[in-house]
């Protein structure tokens, strides 16, 4: 029988990736706003 643990790992996984883009992403702007500044 079949059990959404699979599909809930992968939705966090997701999760987590999408937090490390948007962190990565807004250390990126914050850099960019203080080295032109």
């Amino acid at each position: 029988m079949p059990t959404p643990y699979g599909d809930v790992v992968t939705l966090f996984g997701f999760t987590l990736t999408i937090q490390r883009i948007l962190i990565i992403a807004s250390a990126v702007i914050i850099m960019i706003l203080f080295t032109s500044s």
